[in-house]
């Protein structure tokens, strides 16, 4: 028994994809980026955004102090 490898025929000939599997590849790509951007805010931009509502807050009630004791 002779073993072939069938990975050496993969892609002879050459043949186009259809625009159906095209349009699938795409839109699973595009999936992956969204999970990818949502995950991304909630995860590495937390601190950022924590720290920056804080930031805000705090300058909002100085202000807010300076304002009702003019």
């Amino acid at each position: 028994m002779q073993n072939k490898n069938p990975f050496k025929n993969l892609g002879q000939p050459p043949v186009e994809a259809s625009e159906k599997l095209k349009k699938k590849v795409m839109d699973g790509v595009e999936s992956i980026e969204l999970l990818r951007d949502i995950t991304t805010l909630f995860t590495v931009n937390y601190g950022s955004a924590l720290v920056d509502l804080f930031t805000i807050n705090s300058k909002d009630k100085k202000r807010n102090k300076r304002d009702n004791n003019n």
